[in-house]
């Protein structure tokens, strides 16, 4: 999982406790509002250490969070909406590009984005409701926590799985950036569209400027091994 991440919120949940147990401790009970944040931000940290029941978790059939995660992670989930609205506002990049003939891969979309006549949507996060597109599309999700990998093996299935699912395909993650490349990579290799992992990548890059695979989530697509 990406440490970095894990790291900062670890320190900002347990900060936060820190102040709370001060708040508490001086009598001060309006600061005590501080322990929500502060435990939702150490239990992330906690996922992002390689424990993701910790984390967000999401109804995989329906795309939608569940309601006890939106109650625990509402400082996240708030922050996060917030962000994404604002790169969403700002950014002169496309919302979604077609890879390649029948993949489309991008940023997560509202309903009325979505490109038209779709068959199918790949969801990799663990952190939105999905807004779905009206008519019959069939709907899979692959919960990742944002910044998070896999392991090449798994990565290597999860392509595969998705390069199943009818055409055209609608791949997308939060920015449409890291998990959807590394996801995307993947899908690339288990066709055998691109005779390698490294190949791959340079695909999607040239495709959609800024999907681009952190470090970690790199080296997972590049220790894919197809036989």
């Amino acid at each position: 999982m990406n440490r970095r991440l894990s790291l900062a919120f670890l320190a900002l949940g347990i900060s936060s406790l820190v102040l709370g147990a001060l708040a508490v401790a001086s009598t001060s009970w309006q600061a005590a509002w501080l322990g929500w944040p502060a435990l939702s931000f150490t239990s992330l940290g906690v996922a992002y250490l390689g424990y993701p029941s910790f984390g967000p978790s999401k109804n995989v059939t329906t795309g939608k969070v569940t309601f006890r995660s939106k109650i625990f992670f509402a400082p996240y989930l708030l922050l996060t909406v917030f962000l994404w609205h604002v790169l969403r506002s700002i950014s002169r990049q496309t919302p979604y590009v077609e890879l390649i003939p029948g993949l489309w891969i991008g940023r997560r979309l509202l309903k009325k984005e979505y490109p038209q006549g779709l068959k199918s949507i790949a969801d990799l996060t663990v952190e939105w409701d999905e807004q779905r597109p009206d008519g019959d599309v069939v709907y899979t999700n692959a919960p990742l926590l944002d910044g998070a990998t896999l392991p090449s093996a798994e990565l290597l299935a999860l392509g595969s799985t998705i390069a199943q699912l009818p055409r055209p395909t609608y791949l997308h993650c939060a920015q449409g950036h890291g998990r959807t490349a590394m996801v995307a990579a993947a899908v690339l290799v288990a066709t055998k569209h691109c005779a390698s992992p490294q190949k791959a990548l340079e695909l999607i890059e040239e495709s959609r400027p800024g999907a681009r695979p952190s470090r970690i989530q790199r080296a997972a697509v590049l220790g894919m091994r197809v036989s």
